[in-house]
């Protein structure tokens, strides 16, 4: 839970800023305060590659003509202040991205 819905009113005395939660009517004016709004600011790295061309002596002592190693990350990390799950999404109701890895190996013969 985050910790701004910990502070919402509850019952009478309470001092807060916070509207209660309700199953009345009146619900939207919950959606009129922007204390639930904030910065979405983000810097996000989606992609990493890497590749490397075997050496022309080491493809011909194993018989092939050439060899390309390559290794891929996706969605590697975003830096944030947003305390949603991912900023990209825009909201808390969806997947955030997920981190991928690719190896391939490709040889020419």
């Amino acid at each position: 839970m985050l910790k701004i819905e910990a502070n919402r009113w509850r019952k009478l005395g309470d001092q807060t800023d916070i509207p209660k939660y309700g199953t009345s009517r009146t619900e939207y004016l919950y959606q009129l305060f922007d204390f639930r709004f904030e910065k979405g600011d983000y810097l996000k790295c989606n992609n990493i590659s890497f590749g490397y061309n075997l050496e022309p002596e080491l493809c011909a002592k194993l018989r092939i003509t050439r060899a390309r190693l390559n290794f891929n990350m996706s969605n590697v990390f975003t830096l944030t202040k947003f305390r949603g799950i991912d900023p990209e999404t825009k909201g808390a109701f969806t997947y955030p991205s997920a981190r991928s890895y690719t190896v391939s190996l490709s040889i020419g013969i």
